[in-house]
């Protein structure tokens, strides 16, 4: 939990706070509603978040920063993924790990629009390889252009 917290704070370092706090609230209502009854306890379900978390907002964001973290998260934990399914372990609460599994995938797709996120460069804009969705801006004026470009990386 030390590496996925340090990495969480240092890569999300704007949404780390909300996103700690809301996948260890998620995790536990969520067991909470669907769990069976059963003793839960323990921070793993803490831990499958927020290793979804890294995981799948790289993925997302499609930043090659963020993108090499998710593989370095694949390749430390990878082996957690077993946890996550019934009757794989005995006496262990595969509810907290799936379903704080599915917290850091709720909130990856929750945050995806704040943190860090993919650069444009302009050489990027120049052969019209700017964000998907977007099209050529040859038909707008010049102060739509200037407001449109502000959010831009130069």
């Amino acid at each position: 939990m030390f590496f996925l917290s340090v990495a969480l704070f240092y890569f999300y370092s704007e949404v780390a706070l909300k996103v700690f706090i809301w996948t260890f609230f998620l995790t536990g209502l969520f067991v909470w509603i669907a769990g069976r009854q059963a003793w839960h306890i323990g921070a793993s379900g803490l831990v499958y978040g927020l290793a979804s978390f890294l995981f799948f907002s790289g993925i997302i964001r499609r930043y090659f920063r963020l993108i090499a973290l998710s593989l370095l998260i694949v390749f430390l934990y990878g082996s957690m993924v077993w946890g996550i399914f019934p009757g794989i372990y005995k006496n262990v609460s595969w509810e907290s790990h799936m379903l704080g599994f599915f917290s850091g995938v709720v909130l990856a797709f929750w945050y995806r629009k704040e943190g860090p996120q993919r650069p444009v460069y302009e050489w990027m804009e120049e052969e019209g390889m700017g964000r998907e969705g977007e099209e050529e801006n040859g038909g707008l004026e010049e102060e739509e252009n200037e407001e449109e470009e502000s959010w831009r990386v130069k």
